[in-house]
């Protein structure tokens, strides 16, 4: 399959759960889109992802069995994995037969990168493609619930990275002007960077219908961990059931076993068991019924790469409440999402109130969002992309 593939996508990256992150689905969606478009093959561990095992064909990919056969838990555990796997695909891009084609890094985990790099030094024809969605924040500065030495290790290995990526990448795909700049700052070659965006599937959205046996008047989709602003999310939330008696909230995503307890702990503290509904992985035509189902989308993520979960509310025609970060408005404009200064709570339930107490208000964010959102689908992202990489196979 290797040797006959003009395009080498690793996802090494990928790890054994029922979800999907954002850049995983758009990875997803990208080949089942080139799949016709030219030979291509998908480097990744062979980990019984269920999402994966539904989107991507079996003979598109190469799926490395792990040494133990199991997926450690431990960050530890993960890195030593990443570690073998970015070994033996390093073998594995070593023995190509032919030496001309292009590697694409689905991530800027080093797991991708290092392998990437043998493959370019090793075959001078090679071409390399990487991705960047966003750039991590120094330890002591990134919300989290890692100790300082995680932090330390992810910022470090990142760094690692965009070392490999300057040196040796012909071409860098990226989500927004904020990473763009952000990389020309650290010595990245502009004429390299390309933002590409990302996107949503709207057919399927606008094929979706609500859910009306399950209706709340807020929804998150997402992980529910530290850096999505989960625990304040439902620190506003607990304001909000003051204010307005009975409301409903909608948490659609998964996280480890630890911080989905301590989460719970936190809502029964609050007393806002009956308040906060915790859906866990939903498939997508369910998630849509959810989130048309509501009445406003609410994200109080601190870091954000495109926003993704956004875009989708948005298309299913729910006003969106979020912390003020730079993507939303190099993305949506301004007016379009109700935007609070980061760490607000009070301010970020005034306007949830309001918004859950004005319907007509609701209505007219609610068209403006979807008129946005539309213009955003996995088709455009696909074809800025696969020109690109069509222009450096025929160069």
């Amino acid at each position: 399959m290797i040797s006959n593939s003009k395009l080498i996508i690793l996802a090494n990256q990928v790890l054994p759960v029922e979800g999907v992150t954002g850049g995983e689905k758009l990875l997803f969606e990208l080949v089942n889109r080139w799949q016709n478009l030219l030979p291509l093959c998908v480097i990744m561990p062979r980990i019984g992802m269920p999402f994966v095992d539904k989107n991507i064909s079996d003979h598109l990919c190469i799926r490395l069995p792990l040494l133990f056969g199991r997926y450690p838990k431990s960050y530890l555990g993960v890195l030593i994995r990443w570690g073998e796997l970015a070994f033996r695909t390093g073998l594995l891009l070593g023995s190509l037969k032919k030496s001309s084609g292009i590697i694409y890094t689905s991530a800027d985990f080093f797991c991708n990168t290092i392998p990437a790099t043998m493959a370019t030094l090793r075959h001078k024809n090679v071409k390399w493609v990487g991705v960047v969605h966003h750039v991590r924040e120094p330890p002591g500065k990134r919300v989290s619930r890692n100790s300082w030495l995680i932090d330390a290790g992810a910022f470090i290995m990142q760094q690692v990275s965009f070392l490999l990526l300057r040196r040796y990448a012909i071409c860098i795909f990226l989500l927004n002007q904020n990473v763009k700049q952000q990389l020309e700052g650290m010595g990245f070659d502009p004429s390299r960077l390309y933002v590409t965006g990302a996107g949503i599937d709207t057919r399927r959205i606008s094929q979706s219908t609500p859910d009306k046996n399950q209706c709340y008047d807020a929804c998150f989709l997402g992980r529910l961990d530290p850096t999505k602003g989960i625990r304040e999310l439902i620190s506003v939330w607990a304001i909000v059931t003051k204010q307005i008696p009975n409301v409903k909230l909608a948490l659609i995503g998964q996280t480890s076993q630890e911080e989905l307890h301590l989460i719970k702990k936190y809502v029964a503290k609050l007393n806002l068991e009956n308040s906060v509904s915790f859906l866990g992985f939903l498939p997508e035509q369910e998630k849509y019924a959810i989130m048309k189902a509501s009445k406003i989308y609410i994200s109080l993520s601190f870091e954000e790469g495109w926003g993704m979960a956004i875009t989708e509310a948005m298309a299913c025609g729910l006003p969106v409440v979020a912390w003020n970060l730079p993507v939303y408005s190099e993305l949506y404009g301004d007016g379009i999402v109700t935007t609070v200064s980061i760490g607000d709570i009070e301010g970020a339930d005034d306007r949830i109130v309001i918004l859950l107490s004005d319907e007509p208000r609701r209505k007219d964010l609610a068209q403006r969002g979807i008129s946005v959102a539309l213009r955003y689908d996995f088709d455009v992202v696909g074809e800025k992309q696969w020109t690109l990489i069509q222009n450096l196979i025929s160069g």
